[in-house]
């Protein structure tokens, strides 16, 4: 398939793929020639899902910088903001380049550089010759609470904020502060602690004994 792009960055009609790793979707360009300068505008509308090809981001192939990895991932979030990583988007960059034949299927395994650092991946295919199955290594989480704050402020205008805090514990003989907690209540529901943690992009963290008694207003579309 091909889309035509317009305005300010590139223009033209060039190919792309939609992948999308446990829902979270992708639209995939081939750029090893690093011709591809997209604007935050053209992102937008890329990623737009009603009048766009719509999906999560848009991840450029492009060749590795660092010695021993295969390709480089150049992933842009949605709203055009640049990201260092995504674990289904790295894994979906590895289906892009083996089932194009750009990494030897043969191999089962393939480093990709990312804004993070490489990620290393392992594969299996399918009779039909395509990619199966992809598991990444996705290195030690990073609870620094310096690396990964969590803003009380920007809190869904929906809840209370309870508790903000910071957990400290002894890290090489010395007390770092190593998380963030953010605990906020919402009308009609439990009250939720979220824990920063990233994984090279960051997240949000909470641990839920129960997750389908929920209110489902608590859900993105009310599911």
């Amino acid at each position: 398939m091909t889309m035509e792009i317009t305005g300010a960055g590139v223009a033209g009609r060039y190919p792309f793929a939609k992948l999308h790793g446990l829902g979270n979707d992708f639209v995939f360009f081939d750029d090893r020639d690093e011709a591809m300068d997209v604007s935050v505008d053209q992102v937008k509308r890329l990623c737009d899902r009603r009048f766009g090809i719509g999906a999560d981001g848009v991840i450029l192939v492009r060749p590795a910088r660092l010695e021993g990895c295969d390709g480089l991932m150049y992933y842009i979030n949605a709203d055009g903001t640049l990201a260092q990583m995504c674990g289904n988007g790295v894994r979906c960059f590895a289906k892009y380049v083996v089932d194009r034949g750009i990494v030897d299927a043969a191999r089962g395994s393939l480093t990709v550089e990312t804004l993070a650092g490489p990620r290393a991946i392992r594969f299996t295919m399918d009779e039909a010759g395509r990619l199966a199955t992809a598991q990444v290594d996705m290195g030690a989480p990073v609870l620094e609470a310096a690396e990964v704050p969590l803003n009380a402020a920007a809190a869904d205008e929906a809840a209370t904020v309870v508790a903000e805090e910071r957990a400290t514990h002894p890290c090489d003989g010395q007390a770092r502060s190593c998380a963030t907690t953010l605990t906020l209540a919402y009308p009609g529901g439990p009250a939720f602690t979220f824990v920063g943690v990233s994984m090279g992009n960051p997240h949000a963290v909470c641990l839920i004994d129960d997750w389908e008694a929920l209110p489902a207003h608590l859900f993105k579309g009310g599911e």
